[in-house]
């Protein structure tokens, strides 16, 4: 009986190996896998994957994955971190910067929603010693991504 478990546990030894293998030779391939889903990726494609310098996550993901996500981060990583992802989301998403909370979509038009602090004010509400006209003095800015029909 020893010797079937030694032997079954050779073969799953064996067949991790291979996919770790098969995983880095992926990677030199240019394909990266998102930490949460864990599906890969063409590296070449900037929209595909987020990269917070720790996990790599696919656009599908990122509304489950960044509340996760944030709440481990220390705070000035958090920020940083935030910005990162609302330049990516505006760059490669289509994302919208809403100042005012009262100016928002109709939820039923919304793909995604994240609030965020302001990245010219840094979630002061105050620039150059007045109110921030980039947030309207709020700190915070809505990012919304609109849902489209080509989606």
């Amino acid at each position: 009986m020893d010797t079937d478990a030694g032997e079954i546990l050779k073969r799953l030894a064996g067949v991790e190996q291979d996919l770790q293998q098969l995983r880095d030779g992926l990677a030199l391939l240019g394909v990266k896998r998102c930490e949460n889903c864990k599906r890969f990726y063409r590296s070449s494609d900037a929209a595909a994957l987020f990269d917070d310098g720790v996990e790599m996550v696919c656009y599908v993901c990122i509304h489950e994955w960044w509340p996760r996500r944030g709440g481990e981060m220390e705070l000035k990583d958090r920020e940083t971190t935030e910005h990162k992802l609302v330049r990516w989301l505006v760059a490669h998403h289509n994302a919208q910067l809403i100042q005012q909370s009262h100016k928002l979509p109709d939820e039923q038009s919304q793909e995604f929603r994240l609030a965020a602090d302001c990245d010219q004010c840094e979630g002061t509400g105050t620039l150059l010693g007045g109110h921030c006209r980039y947030c309207g003095g709020e700190g915070t800015m809505w990012v919304v991504i609109p849902k489209s029909l080509e989606r």
